[in-house]
């Protein structure tokens, strides 16, 4: 038994150290894939802060919805909305120029388009505030989880996705795209226990008036809990100005 137990106590160690040499190789191949997403998302760590106007164009059904909640007031929605975006590195601001109740009502669900969704995911990158070099970063199947389940950023191996779980705030799915070295968003879902808002047809500039190019259209659905999102709003940016 003595004599058995010597000659598989080397196989036993070399099957050891294969092993760990095998973890350590997917550690590395995931910490690689971290660094390259954060390196290609580094452009948008520096943003010029700039006050532009914004033009919501609702959709029909959009209209009737408005119509049906604010009929008592006796207030008719319009076709065409039209806001002020101030972002900031570290601060949003998205306000009505028109001053109606449904002006207002609808620049409550666009500040968070504006001031969640697009200031975390494109006036800024998501790995910013991110201490990723002190987070633990896990192995799954088809996707590299940096911190917890409940509040971190898992990224999709063979696609550029992210997923940025936000605790109370939700979920935030996002999709970037490479325009000539230029890594953009090309579509955005939040998904909260109320409703989904999803971004899409992102157009940009392709000029870099502010240090990279700027937003100048995306279209806005909308679902809540139980319905897939529709077409809520095409939006259009402009005349934009520096801060």
């Amino acid at each position: 038994m003595n004599f058995k137990f010597k000659k598989l106590k080397p196989i036993a160690i070399v099957m050891i150290f294969l092993s760990l040499a095998a973890c350590q190789t997917v550690q590395e191949r995931n910490q690689r894939l971290v660094d390259l997403r954060k390196k290609q998302l580094s452009s948008l760590s520096e943003w010029r802060g700039q006050e532009c106007r914004v033009q919501s164009q609702l959709t029909e059904p959009a209209r009737a919805r408005y119509k049906r909640l604010f009929e008592m007031q006796g207030e008719q929605p319009k076709s065409e909305y039209e806001y002020k975006w101030e972002a900031r590195e570290a601060r949003c601001e998205f306000l009505p120029v028109d001053k109606s109740e449904i002006s207002k009502s609808m620049a409550e669900l666009l500040r968070g388009v504006f001031c969640i969704m697009l200031q975390v995911h494109f006036v800024n990158s998501p790995f910013d505030g991110l201490d990723v070099e002190r987070m633990q970063i896990h192995d799954e199947p088809m996707a590299v989880r940096i911190g917890r389940d409940e509040l971190g950023l898992r990224l999709t191996k063979d696609k550029f996705e992210l997923e940025t779980a936000a605790g109370s705030r939700g979920q935030f799915y996002v999709t970037y795209q490479d325009l000539s070295g230029d890594w953009l968003p090309s579509k955005i879902i939040h998904i909260s226990n109320k409703s989904t808002i999803q971004l899409s047809d992102f157009e940009f500039t392709s000029d870099k008036k502010f240090g990279r190019r700027a937003l100048t259209s995306l279209v806005i659905d909308i679902g809540d809990a139980s319905s897939e999102p529709s077409k809520f709003s095409d939006v259009q940016v402009g005349e934009c100005r520096a801060l």
